[in-house]
């Protein structure tokens, strides 16, 4: 039942021993990459590093994996192949009226993690047309005029550095689970020579990540 996978991997029990030791894993992958320094991860040739890693999440996918792990490797790729400042995954909670902060990577990430928690029901924000209407949206500019009655108040407060946003909704058999946040604390960075099909390459890898596990 696909519905009941959603609500166990949603809101693991972090009482039993198995979960408690994958939790402890993954914040262990989490914390070694975001202590090192940023320049220290950029890569001299990023479509490369993006392009060898969307290889091997497919050559993963094909054998057992750890669903969280595999998310975490597509956020790291993310981070470093597009240099960006914040790489947030974020999911559905289980009553399905919020989209909560999960695990990324960036400064002061554990703050903006537990501070993002966007409402599928207030008022239109680029979060909640995002992954209610299913749609990737670009925004070079977050202060462009055309955006700014789009962009909540809490968001602006919570990661006051982003200027570029990229937000790629998770959809899975047409049910909305969750959601890729990206920032960049520069704005117009996302121009013609950004790779953003590979952003949707691995975005798409998520997805079929979350499905191949959910029909399991």
């Amino acid at each position: 039942d696909n519905s009941q996978f959603f609500k166990r991997w949603i809101c693991p029990n972090s009482s039993q021993g198995e979960s408690a030791t994958n939790n402890l894993a993954i914040s262990n992958i989490i914390n070694s990459i975001n202590s090192q320094d940023k320049e220290d991860l950029y890569e001299d040739n990023p479509e490369k590093i993006m392009l060898d890693s969307i290889q091997e999440i497919s050559n993963a996918l094909l054998e057992s994996y750890n669903l969280n792990e595999i998310l975490i490797t597509i956020l790291e790729t993310i981070y470093r192949g597009f240099n960006f400042t914040h790489v947030l995954f974020c999911v559905m909670d289980k009553n399905r009226t919020t989209v909560n902060g999960r695990y990324g990577f960036g400064n002061e990430i554990e703050k903006i993690t537990n501070g993002m928690k966007i409402s599928l029901k207030a008022k239109p924000d680029i979060f909640n047309i995002s992954i209610n209407e299913g749609r990737d949206l670009i925004i070079e500019n977050i202060d462009d005029k055309s955006f700014a009655s789009f962009i909540p108040t809490w968001f602006r407060s919570l990661v006051s550095s982003a200027r570029s946003i990229l937000i790629y909704p998770i959809i899975v058999n047409g049910v909305p689970i969750g959601l890729i946040y990206a920032d960049h604390e520069e704005s117009g960075l996302l121009g013609p020579k950004t790779p953003l099909n590979l952003f949707k390459t691995l975005r798409n890898q998520a997805v079929m990540a979350i499905k191949q596990k959910a029909s399991k």
